[in-house]
């Protein structure tokens, strides 16, 4: 039982360790030769513990597993991260599909090993246990991802506005669904408004939304057309079937810090010089500098919303970026 204990800590430990190293380095040839070796180690451990123990649930677990961490990965895993617009899962070690999807696998690979580990304690029920969380856990991590991911897109489909932007409202007229639209490669994996992309909120008939990116901004699918709204408070893709103009204007919108000390990170700006008539370009990025920190209620300049932070101004003057975690919409009643 101690070696077992002390197996399961150096994985934890080293595992830890292999993902920043391959992070950092990001190295996509690296990185797969390492999850090669990792998944030929569990394989000769697996078929050690099969040797000993006669456990048909040892084939079934390496199916799933290997499953998860190939075609699972870029169909599920990654289909979900494509929607993580606010960067809130597994971005422990950084943002981005490439960064995310290999903490993903990394997770799998340590979570197998530790509960293989688990499965060689010579009794049986704890056998049986550890092997069944072995199969259900690349189910529960993409449950965890679908929960997570969709309150992400949702946080990003609200705050999706400037400060200069004047909100169009629309009237649900019943009530319907919401959906998420997704982009891997600049292609959709799945149907773009498919069953499984269904929020587990819904607008209800009556309430009042307000339109995101432009008000003539849709998306088709299937013969359908479909609108970006939010509530304030939750957002994402409905019918235009659904809705109707809403007007004169009933509320007002800004954006505001929801926590005490956002930290505030410094703009890099590059400039692309052209020849004119063309007007040079101003590419903006964020540094890891903090230039500021702003406190609960503060209301925000929002000058860019283009990724998970939001590009906003100062009230000296100053531009940074904070993150879209840190700020909430502020709906209020127009007397």
């Amino acid at each position: 039982m101690k070696i077992i204990l002390i197996l399961i800590a150096c994985v934890l430990v080293l595992g830890l360790r292999v993902i920043n190293t391959l992070i950092d380095s990001l190295s996509i040839g690296l990185s797969i030769l390492v999850i090669i070796i990792v998944l030929l180690i569990l394989h000769i451990v697996i078929v050690a513990l099969k040797d000993d123990n006669d456990n048909k649930l040892y084939y079934v677990g390496e199916i799933i597993m290997i499953g998860s961490i190939t075609l699972g990965s870029f169909f599920l895993y990654g289909e979900l991260i494509g929607i993580d617009k606010s960067a809130q899962w597994l971005t422990w070690f950084g943002e981005g599909l490439g960064k995310q999807l290999l903490v993903c696998i990394s997770i799998i690979l340590i979570a197998s090993l530790i509960l293989l580990l688990i499965s060689a304690i010579p009794i049986k029920y704890i056998q049986n246990i550890s092997l069944i969380c072995w199969i259900i856990f690349p189910l529960c991590l993409y449950t965890n991802g679908l929960f997570v991911c969709s309150e992400s897109y949702s946080d990003y489909v609200t705050t999706s506005f400037t400060s200069e932007e004047k909100c169009s409202e629309y009237q649900i007229v019943k009530d319907t669904k919401i959906y998420y639209r997704n982009y891997y490669q600049g292609e959709s994996i799945l149907p773009a408004f498919s069953p499984i992309k269904f929020s587990t909120h819904e607008f209800k008939e009556g309430e009042t939304v307000y339109s995101v990116y432009h008000s003539l901004w849709y998306c088709k699918d299937n013969g359908y057309s479909y609108i970006c709204v939010s509530n304030g408070t939750i957002g994402g893709y409905i019918s235009v079937d659904d809705l109707k103009k809403s007007y004169p204007q009933k509320y007002s919108y800004k954006m505001q810090t929801k926590s005490d000390d956002c930290p505030v990170y410094g703009i890099d700006i590059q400039i692309i010089e052209y020849r004119p008539p063309l007007n040079d370009q101003h590419i903006y990025s964020r540094t890891n500098e903090i230039i500021d920190t702003l406190n609960h209620g503060e209301e925000i300049n929002v000058i860019n919303t283009y990724d998970s932070y939001i590009r906003i101004q100062l009230s000296d003057g100053r531009e940074g970026y904070i993150s879209r975690n840190n700020v909430e919409v502020i709906r209020t009643p127009i007397n």
